[in-house]
C-alpha cells in the first residue's frame, strides 16, 4: 500500500526546485528600502548563461540572477523585461514577460551583427549588407553573394517565369 506523505514529512536531504524557490523567496527587510515590493518594475536582461538569466534594473546596480516564467535566449539580450518579486522580495525577482512596443520594434529595424547591418523599412523592405558575402540556403538550395560582384544560385531544379519580357543580360552569355 502506497504511503501519502505530508508536507512535514521529507523524502530526501536534497531540495527540489520548489524547495529552493520557497527558500530563497522569504522576504528579507533590505537596509534603507521598502522589503515589500508588489508593483511591476522594469529591467533590462544583461546576460543568459549556465547560472541562469541576470537583469539590471539601472545601469548603477550590479546584474541580479532572475527567475523566468518563459525561455530567455541569447536574441534577448539587451530587451527590457516585465518583472515581479516572489514574496515582494526585491532579491527573488521573476521575469513575467518581454516588453513589447513600436519603439522598440524601431530599434529593432536597424542592428549590426559581427559587421553585418540589417534594416527593415515601413515599405516593407529589408536590407542586409555585408562586408564579404551573403548566403541563403534552404536545403540543397543557396544563394551566395560575394562583394566582389559575383552572385551563385545553386539548386537541384531552377524555373524561372516572367509575366512579361525575360530578359538575360551580360559581357557575354553562355548557356549550356
Amino acid at each position: 500500500m502506497t504511503k501519502l506523505l505530508t508536507s512535514n514529512e521529507k523524502t530526501s536531504n536534497k531540495l527540489s526546485l520548489l524547495d529552493e524557490i520557497i527558500e530563497r523567496a522569504k522576504p528579507q527587510p533590505l537596509s534603507g528600502e521598502p522589503s515589500m515590493l508588489y508593483s511591476i518594475q522594469l529591467a533590462k536582461i544583461i546576460s543568459n548563461n549556465n547560472e541562469g538569466v541576470f537583469i539590471r534594473f539601472n545601469d548603477n546596480e550590479p546584474p541580479i540572477l532572475a527567475l523566468s516564467l518563459a525561455p530567455i535566449t541569447e536574441s534577448d539580450i539587451g530587451k527590457i523585461c516585465a518583472v515581479q518579486f516572489i514574496n515582494g522580495n526585491q532579491n527573488n525577482p521573476l521575469i513575467m514577460g518581454l516588453i513589447y512596443s513600436n519603439n522598440y520594434l524601431y530599434m529593432l529595424s536597424k542592428q549590426t551583427i559581427n559587421d553585418v547591418n540589417i534594416s527593415c523599412t515601413e515599405q516593407g523592405q529589408l536590407h542586409i549588407q555585408a562586408s564579404d558575402s551573403i548566403t541563403l540556403q534552404c536545403g540543397e538550395s543557396s544563394l551566395t553573394m560575394t562583394a566582389d560582384g559575383f552572385i551563385q544560385i545553386r539548386a537541384l531544379y531552377i524555373d524561372n517565369y516572367a509575366l512579361a519580357t525575360n530578359r538575360i543580360k551580360g559581357g557575354s552569355v553562355q548557356i549550356n
